[in-house]
């Protein structure tokens, strides 16, 4: 095994049922996680013993007191002051204790700590000190029976800051597949194919954490839908865009664009309209056992276009009878969420990079 400062490497991931969980592990000895891969968010944390309020998880849930390199962080470490940007943080003995929430309203409690982390390599795996993450005990949903969330945001606190080169890539299998995804990290992340699409990662100065892309318009079947040219558009609160989030499941469309989006679709599938739907946020849903033929629909980013063919863009639940639009409405910002990323590392991976 070997040691190092900085990270590059890669991880496996799995299809959970509404999100990728990726392996790793934490500890000295090791103890296997399987927690979320979140692009959209800072902070790695995984859930410990004793737990308060913890959901059940198909790996052991790691005990500090069983490893000999952990460490807790005190309230005035940089760390702790970094997370109070992003989470609400309070003093407890002097431990830095956080309460991290996200946009669906969970959160996670816990004592902010440091710790070994393990990865695999192509030579072999590698373990990196005194890495910052979250020691949770309270946890108020189940994120998937995951062991936790790691954060690949361009925060201070998230994986990408460990990265001996600050990029990673990902393929990501589709949902109902029981095959497995790849995440590479750092300089083992590259781009070998010719035919891949790039745009460029936008600056949000009032969140500068998250990967903010130009989105320019939406098609489907060569038909340019009627959106008001100024719906993907940064606001100057910092509001609007569009972001990458491999921890959302569908993408999410600010509203104005959503309507427009969800009657095109309406008016090209050829199906009775169902009242039943397989998501609350899910309003637009069809009846039928089986994949219609649909036209791809295309989203037109700076300097390049991402065609997501039928699969990509509609969700065939096994066993429901309803396929549906895999899109939601959003009121703030727009998504591009890990369902319409699925199974397209061959000729388009997700890069990113900061300097």
């Amino acid at each position: 095994m070997l040691a190092s400062s900085s990270l590059n490497g890669q991880s496996r991931l799995h299809s959970a049922s509404s999100s990728y969980l990726m392996e790793l592990s934490i500890g000295t000895p090791p103890v296997p996680l399987l927690s979320i891969m979140d692009t959209g968010s800072n902070l790695i944390w995984t859930q410990c013993e004793p737990c308060i309020s913890c959901f059940d998880q198909t790996t052991p849930i790691f005990d500090p007191a069983k490893s000999t390199s952990f460490s807790q962080l005190s309230c005035n470490s940089p760390a702790c002051i970094d997370l109070g940007f992003y989470s609400s943080t309070t003093c407890t003995s002097a431990k830095c204790q956080y309460t991290y929430q996200y946009a669906d309203k969970s959160s996670t409690t816990g004592l902010l700590s440091k710790e070994t982390f393990t990865f695999s390599s192509s030579s072999g795996s590698i373990s990196v000190p005194n890495m910052v993450f979250g020691c949770s005990s309270i946890s108020t949903a189940s994120f998937e029976n995951s062991s936790g969330l790691v954060g690949l945001s361009m925060g201070d606190l998230s994986l990408v800051y460990y990265l001996d080169s600050p990029r990673f890539s990902y393929c990501l299998t589709p949902f109902f597949d029981m095959s497995t995804g790849i995440l590479l990290l750092g300089s083992d992340a590259c781009l070998n194919s010719t035919n891949s699409l790039s745009t460029p990662i936008i600056v949000n100065p009032v969140i500068p954490s998250l990967y903010f892309i130009s989105l320019k318009g939406i098609s489907i079947g060569g038909d340019l839908l009627q959106i008001p040219s100024y719906s993907f558009d940064i606001r100057s609160d910092g509001s609007g865009g569009m972001i990458i989030d491999s921890g959302s499941t569908f993408t999410g469309l600010i509203s104005c664009a959503y309507m427009v989006v969800r009657e095109k679709v309406r008016s090209v599938v050829n199906l009775p309209v169902s009242k039943y739907t397989i998501d609350p946020a899910v309003d637009l849903c069809f009846e039928s056992n089986s994949m219609p033929n649909l036209p791809d629909m295309i989203f037109h980013f700076e300097n390049g276009d991402l065609n997501l063919p039928k699969e990509n863009y509609m969700v065939l639940v096994p066993g429901s009878g309803l396929i549906c639009l895999a899109m939601i409405e959003f009121p703030s910002l727009s998504i591009f969420g890990a369902y319409q990323l699925q199974n397209m590392h061959a000729r388009r991976a997700a890069l990113y990079q900061y300097h």
